[in-house]
């Protein structure tokens, strides 16, 4: 008899302990997001796929890709200064209009969106970002393209993001005039590319 108390009070408090610690809760289901990370960025290695097309219209440039860190993307490129090199005929070198720094606001952004290019993520996160490209034109309706994109900021975890993305595979191919200005030529465009981001 003394046997079976014995082993029922055991069972009990075993039972009362489990649940005790249970109803307790793990203290890191507390801790918000940033006291997780520390407080600190990490770099982390980024790629991309994607591909697009200018706005016959004289809008944004879209397209739609795959991005490490945000899968599934679409997104907006920024006008972009378009400058023959002085000295290669066929050689033109593209910098978006907007810079890195104050433009990462968002609220700025919606304003004036054609400052940086947007990164969109499926769940609804961005990436803003800036590119320095040379093209070099191999016939002419087509051409090649390299050079380096630079993240801005952007919002949800990317939220003061930095860092750069290399391309080095760009093709670029003319589709026909703009519909506001026959002088400007609109195309198709492709690439893919890897760097590192911290966020």
């Amino acid at each position: 008899m003394k046997t079976i108390f014995k082993l029922v009070l055991m069972a009990v408090l075993v039972l009362t302990y489990s649940c005790d610690k249970e109803t307790a809760g793990d203290p890191a289901d507390e801790l918000t997001a940033v006291e997780l990370k520390g407080g600190k960025d990490v770099e982390r290695p980024i790629s991309i796929t994607l591909a697009g097309a200018d706005d016959p219209d004289g809008g944004l440039a879209t397209y739609t890709g795959k991005m490490k860190h945000l899968g599934k993307i679409y997104g907006t490129v920024a006008p972009s200064n378009f400058i023959p090199d002085a000295d290669i005929p066929g050689v033109f070198n593209l910098s978006t209009i907007g810079q890195c720094g104050d433009l990462q606001i968002p609220e700025l952004l919606d304003v004036i969106p054609e400052l940086l290019d947007v990164i969109n993520a499926a769940n609804g996160d961005q990436i803003f970002s800036r590119g320095e490209f040379t093209f070099v034109f191999v016939s002419d309706t087509s051409a090649t393209y390299s050079g380096t994109i630079y993240f801005c900021g952007g919002t949800g975890r990317f939220e003061g993001a930095s860092g750069f993305m290399e391309i080095a595979d760009g093709v670029y191919n003319i589709t026909g005039p703009s519909k506001f200005d026959p002088e400007v030529f609109v195309g198709e465009f492709s690439h893919t590319g890897n760097g590192m981001i911290t966020y």
